[in-house]
């Protein structure tokens, strides 16, 4: 969706307080979005969150196991 797209824009740019908002925005609409899950977990592991990392990157690879090439 949008929001995932503008997300992975911030995120792109390294501006992960945009990003994190953008992709939790993305969530609110669709919690099963497997970008806006996987981008928010690069988000956290940026932040040295990795556990909540760990758990959003997992899910979005339950919901997509094909991001695993992309996330490589």
């Amino acid at each position: 969706d949008l929001w995932a797209g503008l997300g992975l824009v911030y995120l792109s740019k390294h501006d992960f307080k945009e990003a994190a908002r953008a992709f939790k925005k993305s969530l609110k609409i669709n919690p099963d979005n497997a970008d806006a899950l996987a981008g928010l977990g690069s988000v956290e592991a940026e932040n040295k969150n990795f556990e909540k990392a760990e758990k959003l990157i997992g899910r979005a690879l339950q919901i997509a196991p094909d991001l695993d090439a992309v996330l490589s």
